[in-house]
């Protein structure tokens, strides 16, 4: 039988067209079920008296505006939830997180619904540049920047770095200048050449012949070892909890971050975890099996020495490593500044300008292995005897390295140079403070944002850059204590 309560709030639901049907759970006196499917494959299950709950709400002053699209009144717009950080806060029914595998993007047009007729007008372009550089304070990571905050904070590093350089290396402003925008396109001699060379060795090392060059290019196109950065990203990136990181997660290749949490389940403090090569054999059939489907390979049936061996594996077939060709100089000079504190700034800097692929897989492998590091010395007998300067004396040759086409004097091939070890040291060592936005960024974040929104093409490299020196000149480190004073106040 169906009281009072039951009726009221099935009347309600056919009155918007919903199909009702009416049972009992088990047989037991419990609140009936309205099973309500209009002209959608997927069926909606809500108690009756969550439904007479949402009505009631729905006609008080001020109750609760209902989440559900079918339930929204007429002239009410949906509060999505929008990315952390930002000025608005998510809707009081927004889920707080989502099983939908997020894209990878971290754009700024999220904060400005799109225009009606398709292009934005001035003024809806103005008040989104306004929303992209008003909130400095809400922010603490380079991860969370948004698209126009990370160009302003690359001309920051620029403008910077270019006076910390000065008189220390040939790097010039020019070189530094070049690595703002996006990567240049490579020719058929460069990263791709070098792809498909990668994978044909896999074939037997046979260039020639039509069967090599076919199975050369199907693992193309679902391999992972070989694969540049920005197409495994493309194929399998995935948001990830490792890494330091604030509001804004890091994307990695879903395989990356599988090794990563298979390795943290085992026993790390084995001896020469990451120093010993593994098994070969074993590294060549798990290496095919991953380029077949990454999907299907259970690392789990592996020892950490093989698995941390894969991982080293993976780093190396980069086409281009982990830390760039054309940003290598870049980082060996930094190492060579004499002030600790003024090295360690400079390498903030210069973490801003790598591309967002290579800074957010970085700064998961550098904290993954500081962790690894931890134990070195279990107790004075166990331990796997690989500190951060062990660590950091294997990984290098995997992830900071010359490009075999650039000169080098002398023919000298500095690979396991001191510097380039000394630069992934520090890397580890420094932590959290390295991937933080830097405090000249975040005060020029803050004192020009209002400028900006007066004329959007403002936004140009020259503009900023004069911009950044005048805030260098007049001394726009004196903000440093109170932007962290800012930073320690946020929730």
């Amino acid at each position: 039988m169906l009281n009072a309560v039951t009726k009221a709030a099935v009347q309600e639901a056919k009155s918007e067209g919903s199909v009702v049907h009416v049972v009992d759970a088990y047989n037991e006196p419990s609140p009936p079920q309205v099973l309500a499917d209009r002209r959608k494959p997927r069926v909606a299950h809500t108690t009756v008296h969550t439904m007479k709950a949402r009505m009631e709400n729905r006609a008080l002053p001020g109750g609760i505006e209902p989440s559900s699209p079918r339930l929204q009144p007429p002239g009410s717009a949906l509060v999505h939830t929008r990315r952390a950080g930002q000025i608005a806060e998510p809707h009081a029914h927004a889920s707080a997180t989502s099983t939908k595998p997020s894209k990878l993007r971290r754009l700024s047009d999220e904060n400005v619904p799109p225009s009606k007729s398709g292009s934005a007008t001035e003024a809806e372009t103005a008040s989104k540049v306004k929303n992209m550089l008003s909130r400095p304070h809400t922010i603490r990571f380079v991860s969370d920047l948004n698209t126009a905050e990370l160009f302003c904070a690359k001309h920051m590093a620029v403008s910077r770095l270019t006076v910390l350089l000065s008189g220390q290396s040939e790097i010039t402003q020019a070189d530094l200048v070049a690595l703002i925008g996006a990567p240049k396109k490579t020719s058929a001699s460069g990263m791709w050449s070098r792809l498909k060379t990668n994978l044909m060795k896999k074939d037997g090392g046979s260039a020639g012949g039509n069967t090599g060059g076919g199975n050369a290019k199907d693992r193309m196109r679902t391999a992972t070892f070989g694969v540049p950065l920005e197409t495994l990203l493309e194929r399998q990136g995935v948001e990830t909890d490792l890494g330091a990181h604030g509001r804004t997660s890091l994307q990695v290749p879903q395989f990356f971050e599988v090794m990563l949490k298979t390795l943290s389940s085992m026993d790390l403090a084995i001896e020469g975890i990451f120093r010993k090569n593994g098994n070969i054999r074993r590294l060549r059939e798990v290496t095919d099996a991953v380029d077949k489907d990454y999907s299907r390979v259970d690392l789990k049936k592996d020892t950490p020495v093989q698995i941390a061996a894969l991982l080293k594996k993976f780093l190396r077939e980069l086409p281009d490593p982990l830390i760039p060709f054309r940003m290598r100089r870049l980082f060996l000079a930094i190492a060579a500044i004499p002030s600790q504190r003024d090295r360690m700034e400079a390498f903030r800097y210069a973490v801003v300008l790598m591309p967002q692929g290579n800074r957010d897989m970085l700064n998961v492998l550098m904290t993954f292995l500081n962790w690894v590091a931890t134990f070195s010395h279990v107790t004075e007998q166990t331990g796997s005897k690989m500190d951060i300067l062990n660590l950091a004396t294997v990984i290098t040759p995997n992830i900071l390295y010359a490009d075999v086409k650039e000169p080098t004097r002398g023919d000298r091939d500095d690979t396991f140079s001191y510097d380039a070890c000394n630069v992934i040291q520090q890397f580890m060592e420094a932590g959290e403070p390295l991937w933080m936005i830097p405090d000249a960024v975040i005060v020029f974040l803050r004192e020009n944002s209002s400028e900006f929104v007066e004329s959007t093409t403002e936004l140009n490299t020259k503009d900023l850059l004069r911009r950044c020196d005048r805030q260098l000149q007049q001394g726009g480190g004196a903000g440093a204590a109170q932007t962290r004073a800012l930073s320690d106040t946020d929730p």
